[in-house]
């Protein structure tokens, strides 16, 4: 994303309630975007909403299964951040 989307998507989500933004202490020039209770309440409630997804979707894998198929994942995910300019990150387990 550039970072006139990423304004407006900051934007937007100010307008919902959903982050709130300041300036950063020491440096005017910065700008920190931080999620507001009700922003905190919308990523638990889709975290529980993905996790409830992601075990109907793997109910029909063995155990090993499921340890290959992250096995999988993770390694195409880790080919694709060596050619991106902005890797993403694994979620904190």
């Amino acid at each position: 994303m550039d970072r006139a989307t990423v304004g407006q998507v900051i934007r937007r989500l100010e307008n919902r309630g959903l982050v709130e933004r300041s300036t950063a202490p020491g440096d005017a020039r910065r700008k920190v975007v931080v999620l507001t209770a009700d922003g905190r309440k919308l990523v638990k409630d889709a975290n529980k909403a993905a996790l409830h997804v992601s075990d109907r979707m793997l109910e029909p894998l063995a155990p090993l299964e499921r340890q290959q198929l992250t096995a999988l994942l993770s390694k195409m995910v880790a080919a694709l951040n060596a050619q991106a300019p902005t890797p993403i990150e694994p979620p904190e387990a």
